[in-house]
């Protein structure tokens, strides 16, 4: 599955930028989708990344942002599926900013997902019009990786200090990449 998953992201990009976030999405068909951002586009998502991922199944999609990128997200006048089609969720981090830029695709065959870590935001300029990074890992062969993304997810969970709507899909990556790293 991933050699897949991998041919077709270079299908896709015709031998280009073989690991963006956009081919990582297009490359199979996910369970769930989470998103982390300092700053976001909903316009962006909305127009190019939500249709790739309702195209293959994928129905349990979340974006956690920063207080003040949410805030001036949903200024988008042509963002219409915000809270039906996927949950966007600001994240309050008094003192501070919430800035982690991170993807978490859940496969629907097994141990196939991928973890996104980046520097890029949810925006068209931070998924393609900017010089970027973007290391693609698998539980297979970054197993303590994704064992310290589960960390991450949890303690942003827990954190008294931290502000967030809702921490369901943050608890639910957690499981499923602490369940990743122990296989």
């Amino acid at each position: 599955m991933l050699a897949t998953i991998i041919e077709r992201m270079a299908q896709e990009q015709m031998g280009s930028k073989t690991n963006s976030v956009l081919a990582c999405v297009a490359a199979a068909r996910w369970k769930s989708a989470l998103f982390t951002s300092f700053t976001l586009s909903l316009t962006y998502f909305e127009s190019l990344v939500l249709p790739r991922l309702t195209r293959s199944g994928c129905h349990n999609i979340s974006v956690l942002a920063d207080l003040a990128g949410y805030r001036d997200s949903l200024s988008e006048q042509t963002a219409s599926s915000v809270g039906r089609d996927y949950e966007l969720v600001p994240v309050h981090v008094p003192g501070g900013i919430f800035h982690p830029k991170l993807v978490h695709l859940w496969s629907e065959h097994g141990d196939d997902d991928l973890l996104l870590v980046g520097s890029g935001n949810l925006t068209y300029s931070g998924h393609g019009g900017n010089i970027e990074v973007l290391e693609v890992l698998t539980a297979q062969k970054h197993a303590r990786a994704i064992g310290q993304a589960a960390d991450f997810f949890e303690g942003l969970a827990t954190h008294p200090k931290i502000a967030i709507a809702g921490s369901t899909s943050l608890v639910r990556t957690k499981n499923r990449l602490r369940g990743g790293a122990s296989r």
